[in-house]
């Protein structure tokens, strides 16, 4: 089996290591947020100085810019890392609450016993609680709009990877199910060498011959459907090798359980079916299914198989369609191949892709299947799917 092999689009080295570097910077502040938070309360601090520098105010009292800065981070970083998730949490909000008041009283009280003890200008008690409250309102709510971004990014990312997580689940489930599959044929195919089998059939054919011509018929069709089983899947096989494989197999079935409750019809346009590509045994699998889980001697509920070729509103292409349906049987069912209708299914949607669709129904009394095939310029002879 040849495989399409893909050569990812060469990446600059430079871009590659700035790329490198933006994630793992991104990835340390997601893990801590305190981090960034210093870094922008530090810059607003450098900013402040500078502008001072600029606008060459005199600095009468050093203690207090950095007070600001030292006391004023520890308190938007309480704010960050305690009060926003206890807040978050419904048992917590309270607790969160009464600590952020008491972190503030305790800074508030700090900062006007220093000016009232060792600061020349003497403040007024509600100019001062005004100004501070302003103060540090502005940059609990900047704290408080960074934790939200955070906790909102993180959540998409969360769901991205949960997403993510559930595809390779299903993606695993499939490539176990393919493989199984593909474990069940490769099981399957371990057999007789075809050469033996058939030499075999036609001397047991002439033998037949000499007791009873009636049974050489019958004999010939269950040949005909035995060597159309071992045809390689290599080779072109088109609808009208399905079909005559199914006759050989409702023939085969009338000579072992008598008269059959079956309704076949066929439309065949032009004899198209002679000349569009159909995976062997996959119809042929549907209509035994249809046997071995169906009730196919009640006269007045037979199984329905149809099958149509005709061609499309589009020239040059042409729309087959399969319509098998049968009645539920009751109790136990005779076993079948190992393969249902699920790897029928996935068989015809490798071939043909979207120009492949069926509908199965059910209501516990009959079950339908309907398969639609859409052959266009490209699918006629067997498509290249490998």
């Amino acid at each position: 089996m040849e495989t399409i092999a893909f050569h990812p689009p060469t990446e600059k080295k430079g871009i590659s290591n700035i790329s490198s570097g933006i994630k793992r910077i991104m990835g340390k502040v997601l893990e801590k947020p305190i981090l960034l938070l210093f870094l922008l309360w530090a810059l607003y601090f450098l900013l402040d100085f500078c502008v001072i520098i600029l606008l060459k105010r005199p600095v009468n009292d050093p203690v207090i810019p950095l007070y600001n800065f030292i006391a004023g981070f520890l308190v938007i970083g309480f704010f960050l890392i305690d009060t926003l998730p206890g807040m978050d949490e419904s048992r917590n909000k309270f607790k969160a609450v009464f600590l952020l008041v008491v972190v503030l009283f305790v800074f508030f009280s700090l900062k006007f016993t220093y000016l009232k003890g060792f600061h020349k200008i003497k403040p007024d008690s509600f100019e001062f609680l005004l100004l501070e409250s302003l103060r540090i309102f502005q940059f609990l709510v900047f704290t408080a709009a960074f934790w939200i971004s955070r906790k909102n990014f993180l959540l998409q990312q969360q769901k991205l990877r949960d997403e993510i997580q559930k595809k390779e689940i299903l993606l695993d489930k499939e490539k176990i199910q393919i493989e199984k599959d593909r474990l069940w044929i490769e099981h399957r195919s371990i057999q007789i060498s075809p050469h033996f089998v058939f030499n075999t059939l036609s001397f047991v054919s002439i033998k037949i011959a000499e007791c009873s011509k009636e049974s050489v018929e019958e004999f010939e069709n269950l040949s005909s459907l035995i060597r159309y089983s071992f045809k390689s899947l290599e080779a072109p096989n088109f609808i009208n090798e399905e079909i005559e494989a199914f006759q050989s197999y409702l023939i085969c079935l009338e000579a072992r359980f008598g008269t059959l409750s079956v309704i076949f019809e066929i439309e065949d346009f032009y004899s198209l079916s002679e000349y569009l590509f159909l995976p062997k045994l996959t119809i042929l699998t549907l209509v035994e299914n249809a046997f071995l889980h169906g009730d196919f001697r009640n006269p007045n509920l037979p199984i329905l198989i149809r099958f149509f070729i005709r061609p499309s509103d589009k020239p040059n292409t042409f729309i087959f369609t399969a319509l098998i349906c049968n009645p539920i049987l009751k109790g136990p069912s005779e076993i079948g191949s190992g393969f249902g209708s699920g790897t029928v299914l996935r068989i015809l949607q490798h071939y043909f892709g979207d120009d492949f669709n069926y509908f199965i129904s059910s209501d516990g009394q009959e079950y339908s299947i309907l398969i639609t095939i859409f052959y266009d310029t490209e699918n006629q002879i067997m498509p290249n799917r490998r």
